[in-house]
């Protein structure tokens, strides 16, 4: 609860978080749904996680029978999400391609795939001098396949991190004795970091990595 006893919607907040980090990682862009309520990936990626009757039955008839997954209609995922990611990665790419623009991340590496470019580090091998003369013959990825790339990356990150701070938090709030060494902690860290909440300052909180 906040200072004037209004409740505050922890499972919330912490999707708009995880929300706001995969997009910045996978999709290259900052969307800020924490402060912005109406957010439309917010909404498209709640939209995404609802897994109705008719979405279940399917992915069960896809785990009995395999076969099915050649028929269009056991498509498990909803067209207008399909539709929606599928518009921010195009634009996202064809951006940074026209406009040279590197983030170093994972999108990056998708965008380096997609124009037959090396993702070693300078000075590692590619192994076999055969298996690298077959891959650089290798077509690029498409949009689609970028799209999956990184949908998998919200999807596999998006309720589980979500989930796993929210019941750590609440395993905070039951025990006050671990929760306040916790903030002395933070507190004696950053103040030794000028409140910079950097790389470096998380390594040294030791106490928070064990909870």
């Amino acid at each position: 609860c906040t200072e004037e006893n209004n409740t505050l919607d922890v499972k919330d907040i912490l999707s708009r978080f995880t929300t706001d980090v995969i997009a910045t990682c996978a999709f290259g862009i900052e969307i800020n749904s924490l402060s912005k309520s109406e957010s439309e990936f917010y909404q498209f990626g709640m939209k995404s996680m609802n897994r109705n009757f008719d979405i279940l039955f399917k992915l069960f008839l896809l785990a009995a029978f395999p076969i099915f997954q050649r028929y269009y209609c056991f498509n498990i995922m909803n067209r207008s999400v399909v539709e929606f990611f599928t518009g921010i990665i195009r634009s996202t790419v064809e951006y940074r391609e026209k406009n040279n623009i590197f983030r170093l991340d994972f999108l990056d590496l998708l965008i380096k795939l997609r124009q037959n470019q090396s993702i070693l580090e300078e000075g590692e091998s590619p192994g076999d001098q055969s298996d690298s003369s077959r891959a650089g013959k290798r077509e690029g990825l498409t949009i689609e396949e970028i799209t999956a790339e990184t949908y998998l990356f919200f999807s596999a990150g998006f309720e589980t991190t979500a989930n796993t701070i929210m019941f750590c938090l609440y395993e905070l709030a039951c025990n006050d004795r671990i929760q306040d060494k916790l903030y002395w902690e933070v507190e004696e860290v950053l103040d030794n970091h000028e409140g910079d909440i950097s790389y470096q300052a998380l390594q040294e909180m030791t106490y928070m990595d064990q909870i």
